[in-house]
């Protein structure tokens, strides 16, 4: 069976969290789109907490010059979009296909 049907869709969440916005981070989930694969978005830095200078999909400018970005020590900071970062792929698959694996680096779902 081909991957892409094990992805399920999910809201990606792509509010602003901003001084604009009274830095609310519960703005994130004003906007979002129907999506298999997206990115971080802020709150994902609870999730994993070692993922340095990695991309988040929120803005937080109306100026759109400035966005998110975790640190080595798991803080967020405000970066410049002209700033090279990494990006990770969120996806969202089917428990039902995962048959083994905690989803860590070191024991990686195995899906089927």
């Amino acid at each position: 069976m081909p991957y892409q049907d094990f992805l399920l869709d999910f809201p990606a969440y792509t509010g602003e969290v901003s001084d604009d916005k009274g830095y609310q981070f519960g703005n994130i989930y004003h906007e979002s789109v129907m999506t298999k694969v997206g990115l971080l978005n802020v709150f994902d830095i609870l999730a994993n907490t070692s993922l340095e200078d990695f991309f988040r999909g929120n803005t937080t400018s109306e100026m759109g010059n400035l966005e998110y970005n975790s640190t080595a020590n798991g803080r967020l900071l405000e970066s410049d979009v002209t700033e090279v970062k990494h990006i990770v792929p969120v996806i969202s698959i089917d428990v039902s296909r995962i048959k083994s694996g905690t989803g860590s680096s070191t024991d990686p779902y195995i899906v089927g």
